[in-house]
């Protein structure tokens, strides 16, 4: 019986590299590093060892502040997620008598860089090199966004990411991200390393990708890995598609790739970015990617003014409806009970004429520099910045 209503498997179990440091997971953003220390030395330093503590007594860690507000708001935590996973097992099951010790990594988080090549609209340059490209004509617009918006902090070094290291040998899953993760040579010869050391073959290989590319080397290495989930983020059909993604990569394109990867025997969901900008066509989008998938998720954007629960009741509303027009039958249960999130979350939000005004201000202001339009590609969320 776990002890603790705040104890997350975690801190005991998982890293996650990020392109500025590393952190507990994707949903915490503190740099836990000290110093140049190695990966395997953050992993059971002082700083995580005082967090396993915190969460061991029942208080929240500051790292952890994601899950302490969405729980609070009555939503659902990746820890309340992730503690009912079957790879975090071992140590729910251990829960009433750990301690705060070294723990084994059972999961890696591996970003590394920012290398991309798209710029979407609700990500920024840490994340993205290609982003790097507006921040200019962007800052010249006083007081849209903070300094925070545009820093870059450069890739962590010195991590000794072998994979040859005995500290991996409890290894069981490894999620590549980015940027993009295809993008990243440091990927591709990493997973190469777990192969060659026999490795892969008892390791669940996720990895978070825009879809756009396929290289031939990771197509070949990733059949030796036991089993291969890929999380695909799509955010739109054309041209929306197109609109937030800001490349010059399309739907189709992608839809050729998954074709590739399915005839793989990967395994293959579609991840969403929910936003204003997509929030009166998530029914498309459902319909249009069907045919490859029963499986979609959604995260919640809720940063410089795109998030849909400060969007104008009236807009939430016609969201509400379109979500629930959406046919269930042949949806994976797990893709129901998000739709059913979504709406939920709808439903709990309340108008904020600030986000609004900054999203509008950033939406027009991202057109003008892109020499794109809002109204060309979703007239209905065009109509309502229309009206004021």
């Amino acid at each position: 019986m776990v002890r603790s209503g705040t104890f997350c498997p975690l801190p005991w179990s998982t890293l996650a590299v990020q392109p500025y440091g590393v952190s507990l997971c994707c949903a915490s953003k503190a740099d836990l590093r000290q110093g140049q220390e190695a990966l395997f030395d953050t992993f059971n330093g002082a700083r995580v060892r005082a967090i396993r503590q915190q969460l061991l007594d029942g208080e929240w860690p500051v790292e952890c502040k994601d899950c302490e507000t969405k729980e609070a708001g009555g939503f659902v935590s990746n820890r309340q997620q992730w503690s009912t996973g079957p790879i975090y097992r071992g140590v729910m099951e251990r829960a009433a008598e750990i301690d705060a010790e070294a723990g084994k990594i059972v999961f890696l988080e591996l970003a590394g860089d920012n290398l991309c090549n798209l710029k979407c609209r609700m990500c920024r340059p840490q994340y993205s090199s290609r982003w790097q490209e507006d921040v200019p004509a962007l800052r010249r617009s006083a007081g849209l966004l903070g300094e925070w918006f545009y820093e870059v902090r450069p890739p962590a070094e010195g991590l000794g990411l072998d994979p040859s290291s005995p500290a991996l040998r409890s290894l069981r899953m490894l999620m590549l991200k980015g940027g993009e993760p295809m993008l990243n040579k440091g990927h591709l010869e990493f997973l190469r390393g777990l192969a060659a050391g026999g490795r892969a073959r008892n390791m669940t290989l996720r990895m978070t990708t825009n879809g756009t590319i396929v290289p031939a080397g990771f197509l070949e290495v990733m059949r030796e890995f036991e089993k291969v989930e890929l999380g695909v983020s799509i955010d739109g059909v054309d041209p929306l598609f197109q609109y937030i993604r800001s490349g010059r990569f399309t739907a189709a394109d992608v839809k050729r790739n998954l074709d590739t990867l399915r005839n793989a025997s990967m395994f293959i969901s579609v991840t969403t970015a929910f936003q204003i900008y997509n929030m009166l066509s998530y029914d498309r989008l459902i319909e249009e990617f069907r045919p490859w998938t029963r499986f979609f998720s959604t995260q919640f954007v809720t940063s410089w003014g795109l998030g849909a629960g400060a969007a104008p009741e009236p807009l939430r509303e016609e969201a509400i409806a379109t979500l629930e027009r959406i046919p269930r039958a042949g949806l994976a249960d797990f893709t129901c009970e998000r739709l059913d999130l979504l709406v939920k979350y709808l439903r709990a939000g309340r108008y904020d004429p600030k986000e609004w005004r900054q999203f509008k201000r950033l939406t027009l202001e991202l057109d003008r520099i892109r020499r794109e339009s809002i109204f060309d590609v979703a007239p209905g969320i065009g109509a309502y910045l229309r009206q004021e």
